[in-house]
């Protein structure tokens, strides 16, 4: 049965070094105490093995882990093993060689480490999932926001074709007015003409002073009516405009039934530029103050572009047909008189 080494106790089954669990508790505790006691060991085997090297009575060992010793007899070489063993234990168990440092410290020097190490890691961890979580509350955030943005685009984009289509009926409206406009301007062009077509206008007629024997405004129509071939009483004559004492006011004058022509009226009138006293008179047709303002507008025009260098060699003309300007044939402006 095998012993202890320190308290020689017979026991069933000891450790790898020879000893029971009290003894090896003990040296665990106390280091120190036991490195001490083993060095003496160790000189105590030295010694031993001296003498047995110094003794021509023993023989020598086939052991290769003591292959220089010499032992008496079998118990000398048990003995000397197991003070091997024990050595071999004292360096493994208790300190390193070459630093001297207890294995267990080791050991808990690096499970410090690691438990250093896994604290970091868990930090870390610990960072990446509250940023996961505001990640994914960010992205929870954002997908809101692109639902509502794409229910706002959506009723936008129904406003829109709302829009349009209200747009398109606007449009559509506005040309059907524009063209009912311009119906309703011609038909009152065409009405206005027809009333204003036995009228006339007599233009730069004094007020004051007589016209040969004529004073009234009657009377001096009268005059200028005989003097160009055409002698009448049936028509009616009134001043237009507010009285200006530069300027003298134009005579509107109605002619009857029963009148000549208005058109061979004012043809005739060219016989006053004849006449020192009524040279300064002029004959016109009586037209509506917006369309003579609108035909003024035109002529004004056509003498503009006229005078251009860059229009110098093309053709200028007014269509009165269309009652519009053309330059080369293509139109420019046109007649858009303001009621």
């Amino acid at each position: 049965m095998p012993k202890c080494v320190d308290c020689n106790t017979i026991f069933s089954k000891l450790s790898q070094n020879g000893l029971c669990s009290k003894c090896r508790d003990t040296r665990l505790t106390a280091p120190s105490t036991h490195s001490t006691q083993s060095t003496g060991n160790r000189r105590s085997s030295y010694s031993a093995q001296t003498n047995l090297q110094d003794n021509p009575n023993v023989r020598r060992c086939s052991n290769s882990s003591q292959s220089s010793a010499y032992f008496p007899d079998e118990e000398s070489r048990a003995k000397s093993n197991s003070v091997n063993d024990n050595n071999i234990g004292d360096k493994t168990l208790f300190a390193d060689a070459s630093t001297g440092t207890p294995p267990w410290e080791k050991l808990l020097s690096g499970q410090q480490r690691i438990e250093s190490s896994l604290a970091d890691v868990n930090k870390q961890i610990c960072t990446l999932t509250n940023r996961l979580i505001g990640v994914e509350l960010e992205n929870t955030q954002l997908r809101k926001d692109v639902h509502e943005l794409k229910l706002k685009q959506a009723t936008t984009d129904s406003k829109i074709s709302f829009l349009e289509d209200e747009n398109r009926d606007i449009r559509r409206q506005n040309t059907e007015l524009k063209t009912v406009c311009t119906q309703q301007q011609r038909f009152s062009e065409s009405v206005d003409k027809a009333t204003r077509a036995r009228n006339i206008v007599i233009l730069g007629v004094s007020e004051d002073v007589n016209l040969e024997s004529a004073s009234g405004d009657v009377e001096k129509c009268e005059y200028l009516l005989a003097s160009i071939g055409h002698p009448m009483r049936d028509f009616s004559a009134r001043r237009l405009g507010a009285n200006k004492r530069d300027n003298p006011r134009p005579i509107l004058v109605s002619l009857g039934p029963s009148a000549a022509g208005r058109r061979e009226i004012i043809e005739s009138a060219k016989q006053l530029k004849t006449k020192e006293v009524t040279k300064r008179i002029f004959v016109k047709p009586d037209i509506h103050p917006a369309i003579r303002i609108e035909n003024k507008r035109l002529w004004e025009v056509q003498e503009r572009e006229k005078e251009r260098p860059e229009n110098q060699g093309r053709s200028i003309t007014y269509d009165y047909k269309t009652r519009s300007v053309l330059i080369d044939g293509v139109p420019i402006d046109h007649f858009n008189p303001h009621f």
